[in-house]
């Protein structure tokens, strides 16, 4: 099974996710625009299928575009915080049915309206706990991607995508 963080540079509880999960494959963005996010993301993901791929922030967004363009590669997504108030969330107009929204209920950063609007639109549950960085909600973080996982390891293994793990 493929573990895939994206972050927002400044948020990013990836040691637990990798003391939970093990490998977890987080490309670095600093500096980079969305797009050229978007590109990097595709790049790596490229051959993937069943990804587990945890957003926060910026990286929410980055997750859901990726999804939105190539379905194919995503087993699931844990949405933390998503950006999903920028216009360029605008295009996306699906959400797997195993995506798990959690966002602050007093996040400075990005308001939580679009999680709302989000998880309404696409019948999606949102945990509404912790601020913007969610530290308090890491327990949850886990859980949400153990319970995608279930029914994915269920199913027979694939091999790596072939990127080298960090």
């Amino acid at each position: 099974m493929e573990y895939y963080y994206l972050y927002h540079v400044t948020c990013h509880p990836r040691a637990s996710l990798r003391g939970a999960f093990g490998a977890v494959e987080s490309p670095d963005f600093r500096g980079l625009r969305l797009e050229a996010r978007l590109v990097v993301a595709e790049a790596s993901t490229r051959g993937c299928e069943r990804l587990v791929i945890v957003g926060l922030s910026f990286g929410g967004l980055v997750a859901a575009r990726l999804t939105h363009r190539h379905p194919e590669r995503v087993g699931g997504l844990v949405l933390c915080a998503p950006a999903l108030h920028r216009e360029e969330a605008e295009v996306i107009d699906a959400a797997p049915h195993n995506t798990h929204l959690i966002h602050g209920l007093h996040d400075d950063g990005v308001p939580i309206e679009s999680s709302r609007a989000f998880s309404a639109r696409h019948g999606l549950p949102l945990l509404e706990e912790d601020d913007h960085r969610l530290t308090e909600r890491l327990k949850e973080i886990i859980e949400a991607t153990r319970e995608i996982l279930k029914p994915l390891s269920a199913r027979r293994r694939l091999k790596p995508c072939g990127r080298a793990r960090r």
